[in-house]
C-alpha cells in the first residue's frame, strides 16, 4: 500500500474515532481516545520507517492532541497518587513522540504504543468487568 493510502486510512480510523468519543460513556471514551492515541503514535513509527518525515511530523501532532485528551481526562481528587502517575505517564509519552520525530527513531514511538496498549488493556478489562456486573 502506497503511503498516501495508508495516511488516508489512518486519518479515516481517526476520523471515525473521533466521532464516536463525544457519544459514549466517560470510560468508554477513554478507551476510544486511547485507541486513537495508539492508531496516531504507530502511523509514526511507520512514517518515520518509511523516510516520511513530514507526515510523521502531522501524525506526531495527533498522538499529542489525544495524549492531551487523555490527561486533562485525568481526575486526581478520588485517587491522588494514581492520577498523579497516569498523568505523568502521559506527559512522559508526549515527550517520547516528541523525540521519536526530532531524533527520526521509530523505536521511541514503538515504545509509546506499547505504553497505550497497556492502558488501553487495562481500561478495557474494566469496562468488561463492569459490564459483565451489570
Amino acid at each position: 500500500m502506497k503511503g498516501g493510502d495508508a495516511q488516508q486510512r489512518v486519518r479515516a480510523q481517526e476520523a471515525y474515532l473521533r466521532t464516536t468519543v463525544g457519544a459514549a460513556s466517560p470510560l468508554e471514551q477513554r478507551r476510544r481516545l486511547l485507541e486513537m492515541a495508539i492508531t496516531c503514535a504507530r502511523s509514526v513509527a511507520q512514517c518515520l520507517r518509511n523516510g516520511r518525515r513530514g507526515d510523521a511530523h502531522s501524525a506526531a501532532t495527533r498522538t499529542r492532541k489525544a495524549l492531551l485528551a487523555l490527561a486533562t481526562g485525568v481526575r486526581t481528587e478520588e485517587h491522588a497518587t494514581l492520577g498523579e502517575l497516569i498523568l505523568r505517564l502521559h506527559v512522559y509519552m508526549h515527550g517520547r513522540i516528541t523525540q521519536a520525530v526530532l531524533t527520526r527513531d521509530p523505536a521511541l514511538a514503538d515504545q509509546v504504543v506499547g505504553l497505550l496498549e497497556q492502558e488501553h488493556a487495562a481500561w478495557t478489562d474494566l469496562l468488561k468487568g463492569r459490564r459483565d456486573a451489570g
